[in-house]
C-alpha cells in the first residue's frame, strides 16, 4: 500500500532533472541564489546626513544656515543586482554594474560560492531641510527583472544651538592645540584658539556637546554658533567689570602679545561689537531661525571670584601679610580702596558706586538677561535656555594641592561658601530657564585633588596656554612647581622684578583654575545630558 512504482519513480527523477537544469540556468545568467535578499523583494531603505564636522571632529564646515541637505542613502547589497534604481527629488542616479565577460566555468564556478560580487547599495541625495521627501528604490537583477519598488519618506533636521558668556563656555584652559616646546624647552609655538582674542576654543564644554550631540543622530546635523569670550561679565555694572558681555558691548580689541598668541581678559580698548545677546538677534532671528537650545555661562566674573584667587596666589609673595580676605581691591572705576569681602559682598547682591550710582547685584541683572531673551526670541524662549552653574573649584580644601595654588584652606571654603555657592543658587533659581548643575561631575576632581584634579593649576595653564616669553623654558616652571613655588611660576622667567610689578596683569596665565581637557569633557556630559531629551523629535 505504501510502495512507489517505477512510473512514480520516473515522473520525480525527470523533475528532479529539470529543477537542475533551471539551476544552472541561473547560475549562467548571473541571477540570485534561492534565500537571497534579491529572492525576497526591493531591501529597505537606511539614511544619514551628511555631517558638518571635518577634521579632529570639532571644527565647523560652516556656521551658515543651511536650506538644503546631503543624505546618504544605503540598503543592504543585493546579490545579483545589476543597477539600483533610486528616484525621488534630488536623487542622484547610479549607473549600471559593469560586469566583464567571463568563461563559462568560470561563472559557473563563482555562482557556486553564492552569488557574483555585489553591487554596493548606496547613492546622494541634495533634499530641503525640515521638508518630508520620499525616496524609492527598485532593483534590475543581472537577467533585467526589476524588483518592486520599496519607498521611505526622509525629513532631515538642523539644530541651531548658541553658546555665549565667560570663560567657561569659551574654552578657557583647553586651547585647541596647547602651547608647543623646542627640543630645548623654550616655545616654538604658541597656542592655537579658533578665536584669539576671546580665548574661544572647540575644546570647550558647549562645543563638545555640540559635536557628541550631532554624531549621535544620523538624521540630523547642528548650526552652532560659539560667542562666548573669556573676561566676559554680565553687565559691566559694580566692581568688578569685564571686557563686555550678555548685555553691554564689548570694548576690548586684539592687541596682546600677538607673538605669543593670547589675548589679555580685561584689558579694554574702543570698539563696536554688540553683547553677545544683540547678536543674536542680529544674526539667528535675522535669518528666520529658532534657537533650539541657548547655551549660557555667565556671572563669575561679576562676582570678582577670579581677582579673589589672584590676590590669594599673590600672598605668597607677602607671606606674613594679610590674607586675601581682608586684602584690599581698588577698581577706579568703582570705588576707593576697600577690602574683597565689601566688594565682594557689593558685587553680589548690588550697592552704589563712587558717583552715587546704584548697581544691581547678581540677581538683578540675571533678571534683565531673562527680560532680554524674552524680548529678542519670544516668551517661550525660556524653555530652550540652559545656565550651566560652576563646579566647586576648590573641593578638596584640605588637599596639598592648595599649596600651589597659594591658598589657604580657610580662604578656599570662604570663597566656596561666599561666592561660587551664591552664584549658583542666583543661577538656578526660577526664571523660567533650565540650570544645569555641573558640581556632581567634578565630584572628587576640584584643583586640590593633585593629579586626579579636572582643574587647571598655574604651572597647568603656563604649560598649556602661556604667556611664557622667549627666556623662559617648560624646565624652569616644572622645577618652580616642584619646590612649591607656583604662584612665582606665572612670572615671565626672563623678565626683571620690575617688570613683573608693572605689568603683572598682563603675564599672569588666564588658564588657572579653568577647566582641563578632563574637566571640558564633564561640562560637555552635563549639557547633553540635560539638552538632548529636549530637541524636538531629535534620534527619529
Amino acid at each position: 500500500m505504501f510502495g512507489v512504482g517505477a512510473g512514480t519513480r520516473a515522473r520525480r527523477w525527470r523533475a528532479a532533472t529539470v529543477i537542475a537544469v533551471a539551476g544552472l540556468a541561473a547560475a549562467l545568467l548571473g541571477a540570485a541564489p534561492s534565500g537571497a535578499v534579491a529572492a525576497t523583494g526591493t531591501p529597505a531603505i537606511s539614511w544619514e546626513m551628511k555631517k558638518r564636522l571635518v577634521g579632529d571632529g570639532y571644527r565647523y564646515t560652516e556656521l551658515a544656515f543651511p536650506k538644503t541637505a546631503v543624505v546618504q542613502l544605503r540598503c543592504k547589497s543585493v546579490p545579483g543586482a545589476k543597477q539600483y534604481l533610486w528616484s525621488g527629488s534630488g536623487v542622484k542616479a547610479t549607473p549600471p554594474a559593469k560586469v566583464r565577460p567571463e568563461a563559462l566555468e568560470e561563472r559557473i564556478e563563482r555562482s557556486r560560492g553564492g552569488s557574483l560580487p555585489p553591487l554596493p547599495c548606496e547613492t546622494t541625495a541634495t533634499v530641503p531641510i525640515g521638508a518630508p521627501t520620499v525616496v524609492s528604490l527598485r532593483v534590475r537583477l543581472q537577467n533585467d527583472a526589476v524588483t518592486a519598488v520599496r519607498s521611505v519618506t526622509i525629513r532631515p533636521r538642523d539644530y541651531l544651538i548658541v553658546s555665549m558668556g565667560d570663560s567657561y563656555a569659551s574654552g578657557e584652559g583647553a586651547p585647541e592645540v596647547p602651547q608647543q616646546f623646542d627640543l630645548a624647552g623654550y616655545v616654538s609655538r604658541g597656542p592655537v584658539w579658533s578665536d584669539t582674542p576671546c580665548h574661544r576654543s572647540a575644546r570647550s564644554g558647549p562645543s563638545q556637546a555640540v559635536a557628541d550631540l550631532e554624531r549621535a543622530d544620523p538624521h540630523s546635523t547642528v548650526t552652532y554658533v560659539h560667542l562666548a569670550c573669556s573676561g566676559s561679565v554680565i553687565e559691566n555694572s559694580g566692581p568688578f567689570r569685564g571686557r563686555g558681555g550678555l548685555l553691554s558691548e564689548d570694548k576690548a580689541a586684539d592687541h596682546c602679545c600677538p607673538e605669543m598668541k593670547i589675548a589679555p581678559q580685561m584689558d579694554a580698548q574702543p570698539g563696536q561689537i554688540d553683547g553677545q545677546l544683540e547678536q543674536i538677534q542680529s544674526r539667528a532671528t535675522a535669518a528666520g531661525r529658532q534657537i533650539d537650545a541657548l547655551l549660557i555661562s555667565a556671572g563669575g566674573n561679576d562676582s570678582g571670584f577670579v581677582p579673589f584667587v589672584m590676590s590669594c596666589s599673590m600672598d605668597i609673595l607677602d607671606p606674613f601679610g594679610p590674607s586675601c580676605i581682608d586684602d584690599a581691591y581698588v577698581n577706579p572705576k568703582y570705588a576707593p580702596l576697600k577690602p574683597f569681602t565689601h566688594h565682594v559682598r557689593d558685587a553680589l547682591y548690588g550697592g552704589v558706586d563712587s558717583e552715587g550710582k546704584a548697581f544691581d547685584g547678581i540677581a538683578g541683572k540675571l533678571n534683565r538677561v531673562k527680560e532680554k531673551v524674552v524680548d529678542i526670541l519670544g516668551p517661550d524662549a525660556l524653555e530652550r535656555t540652559y545656565l550651566t552653574g560652576y563646579p566647586d573649584l576648590l573641593e578638596g580644601q584640605t588637599g596639598a594641592g592648595l599649596l600651589l595654588l597659594g591658598i589657604t584652606p580657610a580662604e578656599a571654603t570662604w570663597a566656596t561658601n561666599n561666592i561660587l555657592s551664591v552664584i549658583n543658587q542666583e543661577l538656578k533659581n526660577d526664571r523660567g530657564w533650565n540650570f544645569i548643575d555641573v558640581g556632581p561631575k567634578f565630584a572628587n576632581h576640584g584643583a586640590a585633588r593633585g593629579g586626579a584634579r579636572w582643574l587647571n593649576w598655574f604651572t597647568d595653564a603656563l604649560l598649556t596656554q602661556g604667556p611664557i616669553p622667549k627666556l623662559c623654558s617648560w624646565r624652569t616652571i616644572t622645577a618652580s612647581a616642584m619646590l612649591g613655588l607656583g604662584a612665582l611660576a606665572a612670572f615671565p622667567c626672563g623678565a626683571s622684578l620690575l617688570g613683573w610689578l608693572k605689568d603683572v596683569d598682563r603675564y599672569i596665565t588666564k588658564g588657572i583654575l579653568h577647566p582641563n581637557e578632563l574637566g571640558q569633557r564633564a561640562i560637555a556630559d552635563a549639557i547633553v545630558e540635560a539638552v538632548k531629551p529636549d530637541l524636538p523629535e531629535y534620534g527619529r
